[in-house]
């Protein structure tokens, strides 16, 4: 099952554009991309971790897992990835990633066509999916109010 917040994500912006949720095994991404690629070398620079690749072609991304989640992330329930490419294309890249191994027909993307986003939306908020519950904040109760401004506007016809 997909996870709502995932959804959210895929349907809270860009009305006229499709969105998507992509479903990857991300065991096999990290097995893949530590076979081929290492590990990430994490060196402190003025007290933040840098990531530091060895090849500046290489386009991996790294599944990365959290050992301790903020309000947010405890929230979202996400899978943070990172690429060593700041504007690489993240599909194509976990595609080349797991391209000819073991489960790898087992990546999927699911489409949500434009015309249907705001349904999801508004369903979504039935299931409590909302910005104020993705976001805990100020920025999160801005969002769910431009959100619910979004959903009038559209289910009076005047979008």
């Amino acid at each position: 099952m997909i996870g709502q917040s995932m959804l959210y994500f895929a349907v809270e912006s860009n009305f006229n554009t499709n969105g998507a949720v992509w479903l990857f095994p991300t065991d096999l991404l990290g097995r893949a991309v530590l076979a081929d690629h290492g590990e990430i070398d994490w060196e402190a620079e003025k007290g933040r971790p840098t990531a530091k690749w060895n090849a500046s072609d290489v386009r991996a991304v790294y599944d990365l897992k959290l050992t301790v989640h903020s309000q947010r992330s405890a929230a979202q329930q996400g899978n943070f990835t990172v690429c060593t490419h700041v504007f690489a294309d993240h599909a194509a890249a976990v595609r080349a990633s797991l391209d000819g191994r073991e489960s790898a027909d087992k990546t999927q993307k699911f489409v949500i066509p434009s015309q249907l986003k705001r349904d999801f939306l508004s369903r979504l908020r039935m299931m409590n999916v909302t910005a104020t519950s993705l976001f805990p904040g100020l920025d999160g109760l801005g969002r769910d109010a431009r959100d619910l401004a979004v959903l009038r506007a559209w289910r009076s016809g005047s979008e």
